[in-house]
C-alpha cells in the first residue's frame, strides 16, 4: 500500500502517472481480479485499473486531509512504475476540472481506453479467454485548460493504430475484419443505450458534429459500434 499525505492546505490534487504498468488483465466480463485500487479520495468515479496502461494517468482529489492511499495486487510476472505529483489549488494551468479523472491540457495528444491495446484482429471471448474493455467504467476525460483559446476539438482515428481503434458493440470476433473501421460500423445514440444495444458502452461527446455515410451533417452525443467518423466537436 501507497499512501499519499496531503503536503499542505494549499494542494489540492494529485496526479498519478502510470509510467509503465503491466498488471494482470480483465476476465471475459471485463473484471479486473489483479490491479491498482485507491481509496480516501474525493473522487467516487474512479476504477480499479488493470492490463496494460503504460503512459496513462489519472487525477484524484483530496477529501479534507485524509490520506490517499493506493494498492496495487499483483503478480511475479507484472511490472509497473508509478508517479505521484501533488497539484496546487491555485495552479490553474495544471488543476484538473472537477469531476475529470483524466486531463488533457495539451494542443494535441492521444486518448486511449484504460488497457487499450493496438490489434489487427480480436478472438472470441470465451471462459478462458480475456477481453480488452475494463467494465462498469463512467468518467469523464477533459480536454483543454483555463488559459486556451481553442473554440473545437477534432477528433480522429488514433496514430499506429489499426481498424480496431474504436470497438464499443458487443462479440467483435463475430463480425467481418472488412466491415470493422468503416464508416458504415458507426452508430449512435439510441443503437448505444436503446433496447437494442447488447452492451450500454459508449463514449459521451455532447454535440458531436460530423458527416454521415450518407454525406449529410449529423449531430449527436453518444457513439459506440466499430467506427468513430472523423468529427469536429464544439
Amino acid at each position: 500500500m501507497f499512501v499519499v499525505k496531503r503536503a499542505s492546505p494549499f494542494y489540492c490534487q494529485i496526479r498519478v502517472d502510470f509510467k509503465s504498468f503491466n498488471v494482470g488483465g480483465p476476465d471475459q466480463n471485463g473484471i479486473c481480479t489483479n490491479g491498482w485500487n485507491v481509496t480516501g479520495q474525493a473522487d467516487t468515479n474512479v476504477p480499479t485499473i488493470c492490463g496494460l496502461n503504460d503512459g496513462q494517468h489519472v487525477y484524484l482529489n483530496f477529501d479534507n486531509f485524509t490520506p490517499i492511499k493506493m494498492t496495487i495486487n499483483f503478480n511475479d510476472s507484472d511490472d509497473w512504475a508509478i508517479k505521484v505529483t501533488q497539484i496546487k489549488c491555485n495552479d490553474q494551468e495544471n488543476l484538473a476540472p472537477t469531476g475529470c479523472l483524466q486531463y488533457f491540457p495539451e494542443a494535441s495528444g492521444q486518448v486511449e481506453s484504460f488497457n487499450f491495446q493496438t490489434v489487427s484482429s480480436v478472438a472470441p471471448v470465451t471462459s478462458t479467454q480475456t477481453t480488452y474493455q475494463l467494465a462498469n467504467l463512467d468518467y469523464y476525460a477533459c480536454i483543454g485548460t483555463s488559459t486556451n483559446t481553442y473554440s473545437q476539438i477534432t477528433w480522429t482515428k488514433g496514430v499506429g493504430t489499426t481498424n480496431y481503434y474504436f470497438v464499443l458493440t458487443s462479440n467483435v470476433a463475430l463480425i467481418p475484419s472488412n466491415f470493422v473501421g468503416t464508416a458504415a460500423a458507426a452508430e449512435y445514440n439510441g443503437d448505444c443505450t436503446g433496447t437494442g444495444s447488447p452492451t450500454n458502452d459508449y463514449v459521451e461527446i455532447i454535440d458531436g458534429t460530423f458527416t454521415d455515410i450518407d454525406g449529410t451533417s449529423r449531430t449527436e452525443t453518444q457513439f459506440c459500434g466499430l467506427h468513430q467518423n472523423p468529427s469536429d466537436y464544439m
